[in-house]
């Protein structure tokens, strides 16, 4: 299946960008950041078509996912 996954700050490493549709045979989020190598502690927020999600989530043809690393900085 396909999803749209739209990484920032240092996520968007593993994601060869800040946006990219990604071919995944992941069933949740958690296979999806397993097969692009993203440690899940890297990551403090996920959405799923605009909605918090847990990495256990479910994905469907087209979802929308965003992720977000922890913030630093002063």
């Amino acid at each position: 299946m396909k999803v749209n996954l739209r990484a920032f700050g240092l996520l968007s490493d593993y994601n060869k960008g800040m946006n990219a549709q990604i071919e995944t045979e992941g069933p949740d989020l958690s296979g999806l950041f397993g097969q692009l190598t993203i440690p899940q502690d890297l990551v403090m927020l996920a959405t799923v078509n605009g909605q918090p999600a847990s990495f256990d989530r479910k994905l469907d043809e087209g979802d929308q996912i965003i992720i977000v690393p922890p913030v630093a900085g002063g």
